[in-house]
């Protein structure tokens, strides 16, 4: 009796084994085959690159982040608590832009900090400004859900803005010290469309 034949997938297995020089060869080929494919690749933080060319909203993002250098900045929020300290909105804005100044004291006074920061504000720059104007509030119903279309769509029809002001003069007319600050608040925001 003849001992069986290999089967084609044994010789394949053991072909590695019966040839190791040539294996090792191909293998230090592929290596640097790979290694100069991954010498190529450049490190990008550009939307286009990720994304792509075809998208035309990567590529308006991309504008927007251009132009307006806003992405990597480390943003502190701080708010005012206490309002039975600082009732008025001009006192409790004070108090923010005191709190805003010795930030940026202790902020240039630290070695650390300061070596981390290129600068600091605590008002909008015109950069962010101009961001607002001219890409923030001209596409700002855009930002709008279909519900909160609906109701600014409600607010603006001449009935209700008509009921607004006529609400709007009611409270302002009602005695008391409070009626000054609200009227500066009405003033601001006289529809309420906030």
């Amino acid at each position: 009796m003849s001992p069986p034949r290999a089967s084609a997938f044994a010789r394949a297995a053991s072909w590695p084994i019966d040839h190791p020089r040539m294996v090792l060869a191909a293998a230090f080929v592929l290596a640097l085959l790979a290694s100069i494919a991954v010498s190529q690749l450049r490190r990008s933080n550009s939307l286009h690159d990720l994304l792509g060319g075809q998208s035309d909203s990567a590529a308006a993002l991309q504008r927007v982040m251009d132009r307006f250098a806003v992405v990597d900045e480390l943003l502190v929020l701080a708010t005012d608590s206490d309002r039975a300290a600082r009732p008025t909105p001009e006192e409790s804005s004070a108090f923010l832009l005191r709190f805003a100044a010795e930030f940026e004291a202790a902020v240039v006074a630290s070695p650390e900090a300061s070596a981390m920061c290129s600068r600091i504000r605590s008002r909008p720059d015109t950069e962010v400004l101009e961001f607002f104007r001219e890409e923030v509030v001209p596409a700002g119903l855009l930002y709008l859900d279909d519900l909160e279309f609906e109701r600014i769509a409600q607010r603006l029809t001449p009935s209700a803005m008509a009921e607004q002001i006529r609400q709007n003069e009611a409270m302002i007319g009602a005695p008391g010290p409070a009626a000054g600050a609200l009227a500066k608040q009405m003033l601001r925001d006289p529809l309420r469309l906030r």
